[in-house]
């Protein structure tokens, strides 16, 4: 592993690539001696950057699935990344030419794949959870719905079901202490 100064001068090399919509070399070409765990350590300072800035993780994506991309990428294994709120794209929205100044030309200027997939989620969520709906089930799980369900609640929720939820957490939580907004967007 190359060291904490190493990842830190090339984690502000990405962000400020990333900012100006530039691209830069492989770093693997530049430092032949970098290894995966160079690669990770890296990327997480670099997320941090971006979380110390304001920005929040939406999920996570898995990329170079396919044994031919492993290959042509010259690599062993799946990469894998976190997803933050400024690489999300409204559903069915065209990639403004700003963001598209950035992309790889070695995939003819294409997105990645599972980021154009991440553009989906919202409305194979709502076609998932409507199914699930119209068959009397639940898109909660023993958990509760969790914040990213948290506000498909008032879709599939009725009225009193809504007003009972927010009287039982106010009774158990007359103060808004436990995980506030958590379980309720209006709390």
């Amino acid at each position: 592993m190359l060291g904490p100064e190493f990842h830190a001068a090339l984690r502000n090399e990405l962000h400020r690539v990333e900012k100006s919509r530039g691209q830069v070399e492989h770093f693997s070409k530049r430092y032949p001696a970098m290894d995966m765990a160079d690669s990770y350590a890296i990327q997480r300072a670099w997320v941090q950057v971006k979380l110390d800035e304001g920005r929040k993780i939406l999920g996570h994506k898995i990329g170079l699935t396919s044994r031919a991309m492993q290959i042509s990428s010259q690599i062993t294994e799946p990469d894998h990344g976190a997803v933050t709120d400024d690489m999300r794209l409204p559903d069915r929205a065209d990639i403004p030419p700003a963001r598209q100044a950035g992309l790889d030309s070695t995939a003819g200027g294409a997105p990645e794949q599972e980021v154009a997939f991440l553009g989906l989620e919202m409305s194979l969520n709502r076609l998932v959870h409507d199914s699930v709906h119209a068959h009397q089930g639940s898109i909660s799980a023993e958990h509760g719905l969790g914040v990213l369900r948290r506000d498909e609640s008032a879709r599939y929720k009725s009225p009193l079901e809504l007003h009972l939820m927010r009287r039982i957490k106010k009774a158990l939580d007359p103060n808004g202490l436990m995980n506030p907004g958590k379980l309720l967007s209006f709390e």
